[in-house]
């Protein structure tokens, strides 16, 4: 039986203003102009760049289109517990970033990439496949990362903005879940 729409119309008439025409032509107006994220094409090399902070993780993964480094997906998450200990060892921190990053966040985009390059602020990380004494931790990170091909960059803070400001974003679960949750009477339905 199909349900009766003008019955619910008639309950619930909408208010449409000005104030929502408007925000609803600049929605479509950013959605649908430069700059816009790209569609991956596998063809092509990757660049990542990760970034770790006392707060959380950030990433922002690229790809060339007509030379110009067009954004294909962003990544952030917030620290757990445990995780943010590893600020008082930001390479740990850092190398959790690329680790999480390229084996959990982008994982469906770089598992069949012939190669990618990843950009990181720590110049330290740069030779953690190479040189570095690592830990149980730090090895079992290398053995999931071993699936990947990929060479790591350094490229200074400043020239490293998405992924820097993704893994800074602030993050308050209590103010979080007061600014996006709303009460609703018994009576709706």
């Amino acid at each position: 039986m199909r349900p009766k729409i003008e019955h619910w119309r008639l309950k619930h008439p909408v208010g449409w203003t000005d104030i929502h025409q408007s925000a609803l032509e600049t929605l479509i107006e950013l959605i649908t102009s430069a700059p816009v994220m790209a569609y991956p094409d596998f063809k092509k090399p990757f660049v990542l760049h990760t970034d770790a902070s006392k707060d959380g993780l950030g990433a922002a993964l690229y790809q060339y289109e007509d030379e110009i480094l067009c954004v294909v997906a962003y990544g952030s998450r917030s620290l757990t517990p445990a995780e943010k200990n590893y600020h008082l060892h930001s390479e740990k921190l850092e190398f959790l970033a690329l680790m999480w990053t390229i084996c959990v966040q982008f994982r469906d985009y770089l598992y069949y990439a012939l190669g990618f390059k990843v950009y990181t602020d720590n110049n330290p990380l740069t030779y953690v496949l190479s040189s570095a004494k690592l830990n149980a931790t730090g090895l079992q990170w290398i053995g999931e990362l071993a699936d990947f091909n990929f060479t790591i960059h350094y490229c200074p803070g400043r020239a490293h903005i998405a992924a820097d400001a993704l893994s800074r974003m602030p993050f308050d679960d209590m103010a979080d879940m007061k600014t996006y949750t709303e009460i609703v009477p018994q009576d709706v339905h």
